[in-house]
């Protein structure tokens, strides 16, 4: 069966510089459905769509983030982590089951 998108959750830390989540992207019916290209740590959360967004069986969905590891004069290798400090990529798509 088919998906509408009815939200989406967005999550970095502070060296967070975009985050990109799209459905069949390179596809002539790919769709944005979030884009922050300049990411603020205290964005993070849930986005309510004004209109549901159909997702058909066999899409794909794409999250892409980007981060600045430059940030600050704490240059060091960064990890995965829950610590503010260290750093992440996470985005959720939240669906229910299309009507049309």
């Amino acid at each position: 069966y088919n998906l509408e998108v009815i939200s989406v959750l967005a999550h970095m830390h502070l060296r967070g510089k975009s985050i990109r989540i799209e459905s069949n992207p390179g596809e002539l019916d790919g769709q944005v459905i979030l884009d922050i290209p300049d990411w603020d740590f205290h964005w993070q959360g849930g986005y309510i769509l004004q209109e549901p967004l159909l997702l058909k069986r066999g899409d794909t969905v794409r999250i892409t983030c980007v981060w600045d590891n430059t940030h600050g004069d704490n240059l060091r290798y960064i990890f995965w982590g829950e610590s503010t400090e260290d750093e992440m990529c996470l985005g959720a798509v939240i669906t229910r089951q299309a009507t049309r």
